[in-house]
């Protein structure tokens, strides 16, 4: 593997079939890097005769290794991948998301995209970084698009350098049902995480998000109230001009 020769590909392949699990993926993942279109066919029958990885043990680890050559070949080689069942997809993407293997979760993603349940999307934001951050990250906004429930979940485990990009991506084209789910993400959630909602909220200019952003101007930590403040100057909210001049006059926070 170290080598990287080709040749080697068929004499790996051929000892696949006795080969203990641990080794078996080291082998796959090294046909995914090195195989050729017949390396390609040979991993493509093996997939098409492989058992739904449910079982124990490292059953599931070797049929998503399995999996993920058949993905980086077709990747590499510019071949079409074979139509699956998401009975079978689903449980290797899993692995592939349980493993932190973000080369193989956008591989699954460009493939086999519209299978990925919408309940995903927290754990798919969580991979994004590097090479991969912003094709992953504009999924996780098409997932959070069929299922706003989850927009406060994904915002949570995204990782802080690409929240702003993901909320940008949400408010692009803001629905009612976004909206209340931004609205909703107000009450919870850390300081850093709010001020990001304060913000996206007063851009998209929603009259719903007002009185949530009233409840966070009376309490709460100095920088945020400052950033609510400004979020409802945006906003045009006449009824904030009561609780801004009462903020004043109590001779509160220069920010503020």
């Amino acid at each position: 593997g170290q080598i990287g020769d080709p040749s080697v590909v068929p004499i790996l392949l051929s000892a696949l079939a006795e080969a203990d699990p641990v080794t078996a993926v080291a082998i796959l993942e090294l046909v995914g890097r090195l195989g050729d279109r017949a390396a390609y066919e040979q991993v493509a029958c093996l997939v098409e005769r492989a058992e739904c990885p449910r079982a124990r043990g490292p059953a599931p680890f070797q049929v998503a290794a399995c999996f993920r050559a058949l993905l980086q070949l077709s990747s590499r080689l510019d071949l079409p991948l074979p139509p699956l069942a998401p009975a079978f997809v689903l449980p290797n993407v899993d692995v592939l998301l349980t493993e932190g293997d973000r080369e193989g979760v956008l591989a699954s993603i460009q493939a086999y995209g519209a299978m990925i349940p919408p309940a995903w999307a927290p754990r798919i934001l969580a991979l994004a970084e590097g090479e991969e951050a912003a094709e992953l990250v504009a999924f996780a906004v098409e997932l959070c698009r069929r299922l706003p429930a989850v927009i406060v979940s994904a915002l949570e485990r995204c990782p802080a350098a690409l929240r702003e990009g993901f909320l940008d991506g949400l408010i692009e084209d803001p629905t009612p049902q976004i909206v209340e789910a931004l609205v909703a993400g107000l009450s919870q959630g850390q300081i850093g995480e709010q001020a990001e909602l304060v913000e996206a909220l007063g851009r998209i200019g929603d009259p719903r998000a007002i009185g949530a952003m009233l409840s966070l101007l009376r309490e709460g930590d100095v920088w945020l109230r400052a950033r609510t403040a400004e979020a409802l100057g945006r906003l045009g909210a006449s009824e904030a001009v009561p609780v801004l001049l009462d903020l004043i006059a109590e001779g509160g926070e220069e920010e503020i």
